[in-house]
């Protein structure tokens, strides 16, 4: 027997199954096997066909289960995939409507085509923990296509998705990452340990590219998004990420309700542009830990409008739940509006930063209204570190307004506001050369 297509397919009364005596091992096609069994695992029945051995081949388990009502996933017993070499899975549970996928025993690692495989599935709101570090979660190593493969899932909060490791390629294109979330109202996303080979972020002033992909059919019920462990092998753009695309606008971010966003052990190899990544959100925390992205020349208006945002550490020396850039690169920088309007913000560490070749700093702090310390790295004391504005252009327009409206500022040796410009770009030497900086040794006193 090669093939189980259709078995049991519109088989309405079928609650149990049990395929211990049957000789399967030649199986590749599941497809449609109990389509339409909407009573199978009804009244504390179970399926169990763990007996079955998949061949090392190409098995397709599309539509395996789908319109099955009442299967709930628990204590049912589904096949051991490790010898496939690849799995379909598009539409395997599709409207479930019983299921709890966080109950489901099923290895995903191998499945490629994925997209609608939960679709509808309206019992599912858990599929993590809030903090992304459980265990268990969906295994997308492999995976090809996730268009739609939680769509329709109305009760589904919380998701984590992950891979085999972040040195562990997946080839997923831009293309096959929309709509992943569609009628789900996700409020929490976690992905974790998975090489993203070809997403890519095309955007400019538009809203497209693969990470955006990802995130953007849940922008209006997220809340918390994590990054673990990943890598983001040819993404040179995070323009507009979480923000509004319009600096001139007034407009609020499309992710309306998010507060919490954890980059940690990230490595973006080619991403060069931040501009606008939170643009008008309502973020409250954001942390870059342990984010290696060497080529990072543009910080324009990343946090501009971001009123709520309460702490930010730019840094390696920075308290858990800061924002880590460990760029050393001597490239070109753009720090224009990087703070502008984060009226929350009380200190901020700009310590581990390489500000060699700034050449804008316009508004860079403009309007941070309860901001009273930056610490930086004094060039004069740390090789390579500190906040050197030497290449800044004559052009007013891109120098002028750095610290306007920072009334409560104060410098490392007590110097306090009186001036709004460029000039007051130093690490405090009180009269010998004021400066509203703070050196990140007196920090560590």
């Amino acid at each position: 027997v090669t093939s189980m297509n259709q078995m049991f397919r519109n088989c309405g009364n079928l609650q149990k199954v049990d395929f211990t005596n049957i000789n399967a091992t030649s199986v590749t096609n599941f497809s449609y096997m109990f389509d339409g069994c909407s009573n199978l695992s009804k009244n504390d029945n179970k399926i169990d066909i763990s007996d079955v051995i998949v061949p090392s081949s190409s098995i397709n388990m599309s539509y395996m289960f789908s319109r099955c009502g009442s299967f709930d996933g628990l204590n049912d017993e589904l096949p051991a995939l490790s010898n496939a070499t690849s799995v379909n899975m598009s539409h395997m549970f599709d409207n479930c409507s019983s299921l709890v996928i966080y109950n489901l025993d099923l290895d995903t690692s191998k499945s490629t085509d994925m997209s609608y495989m939960f679709q509808n599935c309206n019992s599912s709101s858990n599929i993590s923990t809030d903090n992304g570090n459980n265990k268990k979660g969906i295994n997308i190593q492999n995976a090809t296509d996730l268009r739609y493969i939680f769509n329709g899932c109305s009760n589904l909060k919380t998701i984590r998705l992950k891979g085999n490791g972040k040195s562990v390629e997946n080839s997923i294109a831009n293309d096959k990452v929309t709509n992943m979330f569609v009628g789900t109202g996700l409020q929490n996303l976690y992905i974790e340990n998975i090489a993203f080979k070809n997403l890519s972020q095309t955007r400019n002033n538009s809203n497209e590219g693969g990470v955006y992909n990802i995130l953007s059919s849940a922008k209006n019920s997220l809340i918390n998004v994590g990054l673990y462990k990943i890598t983001l092998t040819n993404v040179e753009r995070f323009e507009y990420l979480f923000g509004f695309t319009d600096i001139s606008s007034t407009s609020p971010s499309a992710f309306v309700n998010l507060k919490n966003v954890i980059f940690s052990d990230v490595d973006a190899p080619k991403l060069a542009r931040l501009k606008g990544m939170f643009l008008n959100s309502p973020v409250e925390s954001v942390t870059f830990e342990k984010f290696n992205a060497p080529k990072i020349w543009n910080f324009s208006w990343v946090f501009c409008g971001c009123s709520e945002l309460s702490s930010v550490s730019i840094g390696s020396l920075g308290t858990p739940g800061s924002l880590t850039f460990e760029t050393h690169t001597n490239d070109s920088k753009d720090f224009g509006g990087l703070f502008n309007n984060c009226s929350s913000l009380t200190s901020i560490d700009l310590s581990s930063i390489n500000t060699n070749q700034t050449i804008k700093t316009n508004s860079m702090f403009n309007g941070c209204t309860s901001l009273t310390t930056i610490y930086v790295s004094d060039p004069d004391l740390h090789d390579g570190y500190g906040f050197h504005y030497n290449h800044i252009s004559g052009v007013v327009s891109e120098k002028e307004n750095m610290f306007l409206n920072c009334n409560n500022i104060r410098g490392g040796a007590g110097t306090t506001y009186t001036v709004q410009d460029i000039s007051r770009a130093y690490v405090d030497r009180g009269t010998v050369r004021p400066g509203y900086f703070t050196d990140i040794s007196d920090k560590l006193d």
